[in-house]
């Protein structure tokens, strides 16, 4: 695969949508995409948080003191990346408005284990994506390319990319 057509059909976009983002701008399916994707990342999110709240007070009486003051700490942190994080997103999502990175596309594949996920990434201009495997075999490594992407709030998503 090696058209911009391959890459629409991999990456999920339409041509109306890339002229869109060549102007440094969104389409309303792809704000609402944005939209469902961070409240399905706050729900997960919150979850976790939940979880951990839920372990240090079951573990509190019997860790020690500086355990719990260390996962408190490490939740706190988090919750404030992820709401800087939401609220950068959420400027972009009201201004319409997307980056884009070019350059030359460096792809990389890692299996924690044999029997686990095999995990795609995908970096162009210093920027590092997760990818899917279909997406991944549209991409050739050392062409150039330019994607067009957003903030999420576990690291950037990537809403169209074309040929340089």
């Amino acid at each position: 695969m090696n058209s911009n057509s391959d890459l629409a059909t991999a990456f999920r976009f339409s041509h109306d949508q890339l002229t869109l983002n060549k102007m440094g701008k969104l389409s309303q399916s792809q704000a609402d995409f944005i939209k469902q994707l961070m409240s399905r990342s706050i729900v997960l999110y919150g979850f976790g948080l939940v979880s951990v709240v839920v372990a240090i007070s079951l573990f509190q009486r019997r860790a020690v003191d500086w355990l719990v003051v260390f996962l408190v700490v490490s939740v706190l942190i988090m919750f404030a990346v992820i709401c800087v994080r939401y609220f950068r997103i959420r400027h972009q999502l009201q201004q319409m408005s997307l980056s884009a990175a070019a350059g030359n596309a460096i792809l990389k594949s890692t299996q924690v284990t044999p029997w686990s996920k095999r995990y795609h990434y995908l970096t162009i201009g210093g920027k590092q994506f997760d990818i899917s495997e279909v997406q991944s075999k549209a991409i050739i490594a050392g062409q150039q390319y330019r994607v067009y992407y957003i903030l999420n709030l576990f690291g950037f998503q990537i809403l169209s990319i074309e040929l340089v």
